[in-house]
Protein backbone atom coordinates (compact mmCIF):
# COMPACT_ATOMS: atom_id res chain seq x y z
CA UNK A 1 0.00 0.00 0.00
CA UNK A 2 2.78 2.46 1.00
CA UNK A 3 4.54 1.92 -2.58
CA UNK A 4 1.23 2.25 -4.47
CA UNK A 5 0.85 5.62 -2.68
CA UNK A 6 4.12 6.65 -3.33
CA UNK A 7 3.88 5.92 -6.73
CA UNK A 8 1.17 8.21 -7.20
CA UNK A 9 2.41 10.99 -5.65
CA UNK A 10 5.18 11.07 -7.49
CA UNK A 11 2.83 10.77 -11.00
CA UNK A 12 0.70 13.79 -9.81
CA UNK A 13 4.08 16.08 -8.65
CA UNK A 14 4.80 15.18 -12.38
CA UNK A 15 1.94 16.46 -13.62
CA UNK A 16 1.51 19.56 -11.27
CA UNK A 17 5.33 20.49 -12.85
CA UNK A 18 3.92 19.58 -16.35
CA UNK A 19 0.86 21.62 -15.64
CA UNK A 20 3.20 24.58 -14.40
CA UNK A 21 5.46 24.32 -17.36
CA UNK A 22 2.66 24.56 -19.78
CA UNK A 23 0.91 27.31 -18.50
CA UNK A 24 3.89 29.45 -18.14
CA UNK A 25 4.82 28.92 -21.88
CA UNK A 26 1.17 29.46 -22.72
CA UNK A 27 0.33 32.60 -20.49
CA UNK A 28 2.54 35.10 -22.19
CA UNK A 29 0.98 34.91 -25.86
CA UNK A 30 -2.98 34.93 -24.08
CA UNK A 31 -1.88 37.63 -22.98
CA UNK A 32 -0.10 39.31 -26.08
CA UNK A 33 -1.53 41.87 -28.53
CA UNK A 34 -2.31 39.94 -31.62
CA UNK A 35 -2.23 42.75 -34.44
CA UNK A 36 -1.70 41.34 -38.06
CA UNK A 37 1.58 42.13 -39.44
CA UNK A 38 -0.73 44.45 -42.28
CA UNK A 39 -2.33 46.25 -39.27
CA UNK A 40 0.31 47.87 -37.51
CA UNK A 41 0.47 51.05 -39.79
CA UNK A 42 -3.15 51.75 -39.19
CA UNK A 43 -2.88 51.00 -35.24
CA UNK A 44 0.35 52.93 -35.17
CA UNK A 45 -1.53 56.29 -36.60
CA UNK A 46 -4.69 55.21 -34.56
CA UNK A 47 -2.16 55.48 -31.10
CA UNK A 48 -0.69 58.74 -31.85
CA UNK A 49 -4.01 60.42 -32.31
CA UNK A 50 -5.24 58.72 -29.42
CA UNK A 51 -2.47 60.32 -27.34
CA UNK A 52 -3.28 63.95 -28.66
CA UNK A 53 -6.75 63.48 -27.32
CA UNK A 54 -5.80 61.90 -24.36
CA UNK A 55 -3.40 64.45 -22.84
CA UNK A 56 -3.57 63.09 -19.13
CA UNK A 57 -2.32 58.86 -20.26
CA UNK A 58 -0.13 57.33 -21.98
CA UNK A 59 -1.32 55.28 -24.91
CA UNK A 60 0.53 52.50 -25.85
CA UNK A 61 0.10 48.84 -26.43
CA UNK A 62 0.98 48.13 -22.81
CA UNK A 63 -2.39 49.91 -22.14
CA UNK A 64 -4.62 49.70 -24.64
CA UNK A 65 -6.15 46.56 -26.64
CA UNK A 66 -6.61 47.37 -30.92
CA UNK A 67 -9.05 46.19 -32.17
CA UNK A 68 -9.52 46.63 -36.04
CA UNK A 69 -12.38 46.52 -37.93
CA UNK A 70 -12.70 46.16 -41.50
CA UNK A 71 -15.16 47.19 -43.78
CA UNK A 72 -15.68 47.37 -47.62
CA UNK A 73 -14.61 51.43 -47.82
CA UNK A 74 -13.06 52.17 -44.69
CA UNK A 75 -10.47 50.31 -41.92
CA UNK A 76 -11.42 51.21 -38.16
CA UNK A 77 -9.72 50.70 -35.03
CA UNK A 78 -10.85 51.12 -31.69
CA UNK A 79 -8.61 51.10 -28.76
CA UNK A 80 -10.22 49.93 -25.58
CA UNK A 81 -8.66 49.83 -22.10
CA UNK A 82 -7.16 47.39 -20.12
CA UNK A 83 -7.98 48.12 -16.78
CA UNK A 84 -11.55 48.53 -15.44
CA UNK A 85 -9.82 52.38 -14.27
CA UNK A 86 -11.92 54.92 -16.05
CA UNK A 87 -9.84 55.11 -18.58
CA UNK A 88 -11.43 56.15 -22.11
CA UNK A 89 -11.98 54.44 -25.42
CA UNK A 90 -10.40 55.80 -29.25
CA UNK A 91 -12.07 54.75 -32.40
CA UNK A 92 -10.35 56.32 -35.96
CA UNK A 93 -11.93 55.04 -39.13
CA UNK A 94 -9.24 55.57 -41.97
CA UNK A 95 -10.63 55.18 -45.69
CA UNK A 96 -9.21 52.27 -47.64
CA UNK A 97 -8.42 54.09 -50.92
CA UNK A 98 -6.08 56.87 -49.80
CA UNK A 99 -5.63 56.13 -45.63
CA UNK A 100 -7.26 59.59 -44.67
CA UNK A 101 -8.42 59.77 -41.06
CA UNK A 102 -12.41 60.04 -42.38
CA UNK A 103 -14.01 59.62 -37.97
CA UNK A 104 -12.77 59.70 -34.86
CA UNK A 105 -14.14 59.58 -31.55
CA UNK A 106 -13.11 59.45 -28.06
CA UNK A 107 -15.26 58.92 -25.24
CA UNK A 108 -14.26 59.44 -21.20
CA UNK A 109 -10.69 59.44 -19.98
CA UNK A 110 -9.63 62.81 -20.75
Amino acid sequence: MQKYSRYVNLVLIALLIIAGLIIARLYPLANATAIQPGDVPVVSDAMKGAQKLFHSEVINNASRLPVVIRMSDRTCVELRPYSKAPAGTYLACYDNRNGHLIEEKATGGY
